[in-house]
């Protein structure tokens, strides 16, 4: 992998992915080409140790991510939405109105929330949704690549 990001993680998907080297753009060109031409031989640039390490990570990584999100994903469509209202403010009055059904019927919908998110109450529900990245994750990605962190750069290790 050829990129100038330095994010472990970046490249423990990479090399999960399949790639058996990383490098970095800000090498100088020779030593570029050096690794490149030594790929292309079929020779690894990554240790095996080095390779299983992030291959390790990405696996405990993707793990993390689907823990995160398995209880948002019980969620009924309708559920999701008087979730993301509750998150944006809403009373359950307000929702019912906007929504052109009963309180009642919000009200259980809000219960079924609670009963799927294992918390016992709105709040706590709407902090569990923000603390977890939901509903900001995008369900067409994969769950490892959902949340937004990745924008945090690590120091790279050396291969």
């Amino acid at each position: 992998m050829l990129s100038d990001s330095t994010h472990e993680l970046l490249q423990a998907a990479s090399v999960t992915a399949g790639a058996t080297g990383l490098l970095g753009t800000s090498e100088l060109l020779v030593d570029t080409v050096d690794e490149i031409l030594a790929m292309v031989k079929g020779e690894r640039l990554l240790s095996a140790e080095r390779q299983k390490e992030l291959t390790d990570l990405f696996a405990t990584h993707r793990v993390d991510r689907d823990n995160r999100f398995l209880p948002f994903e019980s969620l009924s469509r309708r559920e999701g939405e008087v979730l993301c209202l509750l998150m944006e403010g809403h009373s359950v009055a307000k929702i019912a109105e906007s929504s052109f059904v009963s309180i009642g019927t919000v009200r259980t919908q809000v219960k079924a929330v609670l009963r799927k998110l294992g918390v016992n109450s709105q709040a706590a529900a709407v902090a569990l949704a923000y603390r977890s990245g939901w509903p900001d994750a995008d369900p067409a990605l994969p769950v490892d690549l959902r949340l937004r962190d990745l924008d945090r750069d690590v120091t790279p290790r050396p291969s």
